[in-house]
């Protein structure tokens, strides 16, 4: 089920996350794919997941890489940026997110983004 955006769950929230509660934002990356986004907000949305691709926590890297492809529906431009990220987290040096990688091109698969990703 989406829901839409509401005041309790805007981008602000998501970039707010402080970089010490790393909880709060795993679990904020997992509930973004669920909301339908309008547009602009969805650019927004985008900003805060970009920069959890680089913070040290595994599981926040792996829960960014899901929202990417989750959100994929949402804004299928992202396609080919999402590819180059799934690629490289399946040569990643930490197993989790290899792991993750290989059942996220499963998803895409589902989705029917597999043959315009281009994964192999």
């Amino acid at each position: 089920m989406k829901v839409t955006a509401t005041a309790a769950v805007r981008p602000t929230r998501l970039r707010r996350a402080c970089p010490q509660e790393k909880e709060v934002l795993w679990h904020l990356l997992q509930v973004t794919p669920r909301i339908k986004w309008s547009s602009v907000q969805l650019e927004k949305v985008h900003l805060p997941i970009e920069r959890a691709h680089r913070d040290a926590s595994s599981i926040v890297k792996a829960c960014a890489l899901q929202a990417e492809v989750e959100l994929l529906p949402q804004s299928p431009m992202r396609s080919a940026k999402v590819a180059r990220l799934v690629r490289r987290s399946l040569a990643s040096s930490v197993p989790s997110l290899r792991a993750r990688a290989r059942r996220l091109t499963t998803l895409l698969e589902k989705l029917g983004f597999n043959d315009r990703v281009r994964l192999a």
